[in-house]
């Protein structure tokens, strides 16, 4: 790979497209978006193209207002203060603006890094990306930067951080966010699948080859072939609980046993079950009909209301016991442990 200094990038800003040494150049987020990393604008329906384009045009203001904060560093705005002091606190200090990078081996690719920066404390290098739109697409931008830092020097690509800087219009507050390392070998094969027309997983992660993805789908065939044979014991396994039911019947048998298993037969019915606990809250909320004082001193009154308790008492056990049909049932028990020993011997 040719370093930067002997390659002579163009940037063609109303075409927006890329030229190196005179030939045509792919621009990084074309590579990336057409390999299915990214996500593709260029498919975005015509009736919201306008949207990118603002949202565009809005990161372009602020790059440029970043830029401008750099090179020139007097008479700054608000904001370029505010984007400067962050940058400070953070200590991260800007080297190079609007920066192209790029490669014409294997081909030609070419890209503009926002900030090329330095950490004061650590002295290591970074890219730095500068986005203000309403959310940041982590896994985009980290990509991204990456390929930024390899097409800078791929050997110090690992030792260079990578960074990116969100400014939210809304609450006027910078995020900074460290972003993950892409090793050089994924970026060669997003570079390679651009090549051969690919898509990036399909050189990253040949599930056709993969060793473990075969092996896998030879499970699933063998389960299927093992699922068959389970629906076969199944269907012999109710056929045989059938003539197991029918001779107990016969025989009016309800259990058989042996020390290897043990076989119940319980006949349909009826099931009765009380609730014993909503009986006693709703006795508890039942009052004499008439006041106590009353009762003591009348005493037909007092068997009207002792009758009429009662008859509430009854109704309440009446709404509180269900009676429900039982189907006839069969339970068998294998005595694992036992099986095993008799096996044994």
């Amino acid at each position: 790979m040719k370093t930067k200094k002997e390659l002579n990038i163009n940037f063609y800003e109303k075409e927006h497209r890329y030229e190196i040494n005179g030939k045509e150049a792919v621009s990084v987020t074309t590579l990336l978006s057409k390999v299915g990393i990214t996500k593709d604008y260029s498919k975005i329906p015509k009736n919201k193209q306008y949207a990118l384009e603002w949202a565009r045009e809005r990161g372009n203001y602020y790059d440029d207002q970043a830029s401008d904060a750099f090179l020139h560093g007097f008479e700054l705005t608000p904001w370029q203060k505010s984007f400067l002091e962050f940058l400070s606190k953070n200590d991260l200090e800007i080297l190079q603006e609007q920066t192209r990078v790029g490669t014409d081996t294997p081909y030609p690719i070419a890209g503009t890094l926002d900030f090329l920066v330095k950490n004061t404390k650590t002295n290591r290098i970074g890219i730095l990306d500068l986005k203000a739109t309403a959310a940041i697409y982590l896994f985009d931008v980290t990509w991204q930067t990456n390929f930024y830092s390899y097409l800078i020097n791929s050997k110090e690509h690992k030792n260079t951080d990578k960074w990116v800087l969100h400014y939210d219009e809304k609450s006027d507050n910078f995020t900074l966010l460290k972003l993950k390392h892409i090793e050089e070998k994924s970026i060669q094969t997003a570079i390679e699948a651009y090549q051969l027309g690919e898509r990036y997983d399909q050189l990253s992660f040949n599930i056709e080859e993969d060793e473990k993805i075969l092996r896998l789908l030879e499970i699933y065939e063998e389960k299927k072939e093992l699922t068959k044979e389970v629906d076969k014991l199944n269907k012999e396994e109710k056929q045989i609980e059938k003539y197991i039911k029918e001779k107990l019947k016969t025989t009016d048998t309800k259990t058989v046993k042996s020390e290897r298993i043990q076989i119940t037969y319980t006949p349909p019915g009826t099931r009765t079950s009380v609730s014993y606990k909503g009986i006693t809250e709703e006795i508890e909320k039942l009052k004499y009909p008439i006041p106590k004082e009353l009762l003591e001193s009348n005493y037909i009154a007092f068997m009207n209301a002792e009758k009429e308790f009662k008859e509430n008492i009854e109704k309440i056990i009446q709404k509180n016991t269900k009676i429900s049909e039982t189907s006839e049932k069969l339970t068998i028990t294998v005595y694992e442990e036992v099986a095993d020993k008799v096996e044994k011997e």
